[in-house]
């Protein structure tokens, strides 16, 4: 995998961070063996009460190399990945409980060739981030 992304001050707190994003799948099964190719937008908001939030636009186009199981190893599968995310970030309790909680909502639209990876789906996420000394 191999990413770049650019951060950028847009003044008043407002950051906003271009990234882009190339990962090679290789799997024990040839079903799965591709490339991924990501492109996106990150906004990160100025901080208010102690919550600092980031709004994440991404595009993922996933074609794969092999013919897929699911069609009888007769056509390529080929995703298209549209996500919108909303995280909550808590810095305020970094310095109270040496962490920061993250709060995400994520959506995903899963646009395949294949309707058996055809979907869309919500994702809730809870994590904790910890900056380390070094």
């Amino acid at each position: 995998a191999a990413g770049l992304e650019v951060s950028m001050d847009a003044g008043a707190g407002w950051t906003l961070t271009p990234f882009f994003a190339f990962r090679d799948l290789t799997t024990e099964g040839s079903d799965y063996e591709g490339q991924e190719r990501e492109a996106g937008l990150r906004v990160t908001m100025p901080e208010v009460v102690h919550v600092q939030t980031l709004l994440t636009l991404g595009y993922v186009q996933a074609p794969f190399d092999n013919p897929h199981s699911f069609t009888a190893f007769t056509e390529k599968r080929s995703d298209r990945r549209t996500y919108f995310s909303l995280s909550f970030l808590f810095p305020g309790l970094e310095k109270i409980a040496g962490f920061t909680p993250i709060a995400t909502i994520r959506y995903v639209n899963w646009n395949s060739n294949l309707p058996e990876f055809d979907f869309s789906r919500w994702d809730p996420t809870v994590e904790f981030a910890i900056n380390l000394p070094f």
